[in-house]
């Protein structure tokens, strides 16, 4: 996920999970603010959602039951939401689409933007734009359940270059999202869990900001702002500096050079698993996905258990066959070194210090109350971490709430 302007993310799993029955036909109650008459929510009447276009691709989708939630729920949400979503190919019919076709159309004049979106699950995945399926503090976000990539609308962000910044990173979600192994909340100890969140993490917002770049060179000015987004200002220097490196090493032709954009991409993806307030603002994930595990119950959900199977941490090797080329680019060498992945689940050992925490199963990481904090609204403790770990002078932590454990933020 990519914030606006602050490192706080601020997701309630039970409020964007119910937009979705809500969306769906079948929320129990409205959830719109209180209008200071102090009465209580009025239900919802039911519905059923049309689409302008009754061929709109995004209205006849294919969908499973996911954490808890059937299969009607999710499908008439998507019919729903279709008017403002448009997949690869898709001839866009509504003023929405026709801004979703602007925001695909500057991705494919990049290699790496062509890579992200060819890599869509044909007839499945969609970019959508709507501000009730981005959290609040956030650019956007990946919906596992619904399958979609979700960008804030041209209303409610007037930057295009955010946008299609966000959108690569939400798309490269996208594409992580159709191997079950790079599932964070299928881990089964805490710190895989959060080694593979950041592992996904870093690689999104290095394609995001390879994408920006090459947009740049090819005559989009100002794609390219490593200050755009404060949280990730260390990311994109770190980029911009490997890039400065290669043209000063091999004159300008590298700026656009898939060797030089890769090398990049590799310490990119170093300074977010190094950067102290990404690591620190997803270890509230672990108490989302705890709550998952123990199940949940909705309007419409035909087993309100959600018991995913779990796994361990793939292997460094592993994870690098499955993500650790570039986009676009797969036939040339990884980005991601097994070094790279090391690093990350080191860094996750370090994060969830004492080994209490760190060597728990997720079943009793709750019972663990006095080792770790899991309130929703506070961050895990953590003991000083290794000096080889301090790339950066440490930060004021702020409280931070859990993403919803179906996204890829």
């Amino acid at each position: 996920m990519g914030t606006l302007n602050n490192p706080v993310f601020e997701s309630s799993s039970a409020r964007n999970l119910l937009l979705m029955t809500e969306m769906s036909g079948c929320a129990l109650s409205s959830t719109e603010p209180d209008n200071g008459s102090g009465s209580e929510p009025q239900p919802l009447q039911p519905r059923i959602a049309h689409p302008d276009d009754p061929n709109d691709p995004d209205a006849h989708v294919s969908l499973s039951p996911s954490m808890g939630l059937g299969a009607d729920v999710l499908q008439n949400a998507r019919v729903a939401l279709a008017d403002n979503c448009l997949q690869p190919g898709e001839t866009p019919t509504s003023d929405a689409e026709r801004d979703l076709a602007t925001i695909y159309d500057s991705l494919q004049k990049t290699s790496i933007g062509r890579g992200l979106v060819d890599g869509m699950k044909t007839g499945l995945q969609s970019l959508c734009a709507h501000d009730r399926m981005v959290p609040p503090q956030a650019a956007g976000t990946f919906s596992s359940q619904l399958q979609i990539a979700a960008i804030r609308p041209a209303g409610s962000d007037n930057n295009f270059h955010r946008r299609v910044e966000f959108a690569a990173h939400e798309i490269r979600h996208a594409n992580q999202g159709q191997h079950p192994e790079l599932d964070w909340i299928r881990m089964r100890r805490p710190h895989e869990s959060l080694a593979m969140t950041a592992i996904i993490e870093a690689d999104a917002a290095a394609h995001m900001l390879a994408v920006s770049w090459q947009r740049e060179q090819a005559g989009e000015t100002g794609a390219w702002n490593p200050k755009r987004d404060p949280i990730y200002t260390g990311v994109a220097t770190a980029f911009e500096a490997s890039m400065e490196r290669s043209v000063a090493a091999n004159g300008q032709g590298a700026k656009t050079n898939p060797g030089a954009i890769r090398k990049a991409m590799g310490e990119a993806f170093r300074a977010w698993i190094d950067d102290p307030q990404l690591m620190t603002a997803y270890t509230m994930t672990l108490d989302a996905n705890e709550r998952y595990r123990k199940g949940i119950s909705l309007p419409g959900s035909p087993n309100p258990t959600f018991t995913p199977e779990l796994q361990s941490l793939p292997r460094p090797e592993r994870i690098i066959a499955l993500m650790g080329t570039a986009a676009g680019d797969e036939n040339a060498e990884p980005y991601l070194t097994a070094a790279d992945v090391r690093a990350a689940r080191d860094r996750a050992h370090a994060e969830l210090d004492p080994p209490a925490i760190r060597n728990s199963t997720m079943d009793t990481l709750l019972e663990r109350r006095s080792l770790a904090s899991v309130a929703p609204s506070r961050t895990l403790p953590h003991a000083p971490r290794p000096a080889s770990l301090h790339a950066q002078p440490s930060v004021k932590e702020t409280p931070i709430r859990p993403p919803m454990p179906s996204l890829r933020f």
